[in-house]
């Protein structure tokens, strides 16, 4: 046979192959009817079925922070689900093994809210070739807020109040998952953000977010806030506006018509240079972190002011601010030292000569940045901590040593000293008589008088302490 009958034959076989991969494609595209959160094990009618595949039914989850489509189905050979977004753009893919029964693919990215509109789940085989195709329209997550609750605080030697205490319901009366990452607050001209880790709220579910805060700024009484509830990444997912009339002097011979103004607010958050709180960022493996103690050239160690060192690098390659809150608490790891609680950021590059003044972190290269913390003893009966001892990130300190910390911003340096603030703290955590103090801690009454001062400004009672039995 010439080699040109080989040829012929050849380009038959292929036009063939191709042809019959062709006939293979079911084009039918179904838009089945989609009831939230749906036990898998759909209907006959919406029932898709491909030779050695069957889909039987779906459903949208959080899994771990993370909006997902939960296919049920049936597969007897091996195949592969593709998920398009509503921009026709692959959100996710998985490869479904013979004899499996599940597949979860991500709708969204981290902590965001997915889109409305609608998704394509594409079943091709092992290579590529797309066998069927199936439209689910979601209408998206819809947030409502549907009660809010503030504890607020009275200080009355400044007539001023202050927000301490959130808690916000609300109900997600959609189709897909919700996320709440960050609360901003509206007061007049007052803005305030405030950031919160809350699991994806799935349709029909409804969920009380609660946080301590502090938000106070000449406040001279109660005012209901107007808040927005923001995803990880700044998307807003639902807004609240109080029913409430703010008060003006009655005219009653000429009422004049009064306007509610919303203010214009812009996220601290910016694609430029987003924010992330230690903690979160640690979370999510954006950074890593070497803490260490600093005692200079103290042979005994120390306790109290400026002694924590935080080493900080980005282990992604963007530009980031890292903010560490005053409360976040600081693990020993050795037992027998003292844990921490931070108050503020001193500065950076800390050394036996000083330190170079900052107020913010922002990680705009690899390599590690080291920064100089105020902080202070949880423990007062443990060993004191040195340039030796580590530290891991926990979580923020009681609600009662966050107010304690507070106050003392407020009465200023000259009462907020460093004996006066840790001798407040071991007050709270340890409650010791005025004998086990400074069997302890070199304090004076002048100490003493100023921790009860900054107690009482943070309004904990100081007169039920130990340490002021007695004293008038």
């Amino acid at each position: 046979m010439s080699k040109w009958w080989c040829f012929a034959i050849a380009a038959m076989l292929l036009v063939a192959v191709i042809a019959s991969g062709l006939a293979c494609e079911d084009t039918e595209t179904v838009t089945p009817t989609y009831t939230p959160r749906q036990t898998p094990g759909a209907p006959s009618d919406t029932e898709q079925t491909t030779s050695g595949f069957q889909i039987q039914g779906w459903s949208v989850i959080d899994d771990n922070g993370v909006a997902k489509l939960t296919i049920a189905c049936s597969a007897s050979q091996s195949i592969e689900l593709h998920l398009l977004g509503p921009d026709n753009q692959e959100l996710d893919w998985d490869f479904v093994q013979a004899g499996e029964s599940e597949s979860r693919l991500w709708l969204a990215r981290y902590k965001e809210t997915p889109q409305p509109g609608e998704y394509t789940v594409q079943v091709r085989d092992p290579f590529g070739v797309v066998l069927q195709s199936i439209v689910l329209e979601f209408q998206g997550a819809d947030l409502v807020v549907t009660d809010m609750d503030l504890k607020w605080h009275h200080y009355e030697y400044l007539e001023e109040y202050a927000i301490e205490w959130f808690d916000i319901a609300v109900v997600n009366q959609g189709d897909l998952p919700a996320y709440v990452c960050s609360i901003d607050f509206a007061l007049g001209d007052l803005f305030y953000e405030d950031f919160v880790l809350e699991q994806g709220i799935v349709p029909g579910e409804q969920r009380t977010i609660s946080d301590s805060t502090f938000i106070s700024d000449h406040i001279t009484s109660p005012t209901t806030p107007l808040i927005t509830l923001r995803d990880f990444d700044g998307n807003i997912v639902a807004t609240y506006t109080p029913d409430y009339t703010p008060y003006q002097t009655p005219e009653p011979s000429h009422p004049t018509e009064t306007a509610t103004v919303t203010p214009t607010y812009t996220p601290r958050r910016t694609p430029e240079r987003p924010s992330y709180p230690i903690d979160e960022a640690l979370a999510l493996g954006l950074v890593e972190v070497d803490i260490e103690g600093e005692s200079g050239l103290s042979i005994g160690g120390v306790s109290s002011g400026d002694v924590i060192d935080m080493g900080i690098r980005r282990k992604r390659p963007e530009e980031m601010e890292i903010v560490v809150p005053m409360g976040t608490l600081l693990i020993n790891t050795d037992s027998s030292e003292q844990n921490m609680v931070i108050r503020r950021l001193k500065g950076r590059d800390p050394s036996i000569l000083g330190y170079y003044p900052a107020d913010q972190i922002v990680l705009d290269e690899d390599e590690w940045q080291r920064f100089l913390f105020e902080a202070y003893c949880l423990d007062m009966s443990k060993d004191n901590i040195y340039s030796s001892s580590s530290f891991n990130v926990r979580e923020k300190a009681s609600t009662e040593v966050l107010s304690m910390l507070e106050a003392a911003d407020e009465v200023g340096s000259q009462v907020a000293t460093m004996r006066s603030i840790q001798v407040a703290l071991w007050v709270l955590t340890e409650d010791p008589t005025r004998e086990e103090l400074l069997d302890r801690y070199s304090a004076d009454d002048q100490d003493i008088n100023n921790a009860r001062t900054i107690l009482d400004v943070a309004g904990l009672a100081p007169e039920s302490k130990r340490l002021f039995a007695g004293a008038s």
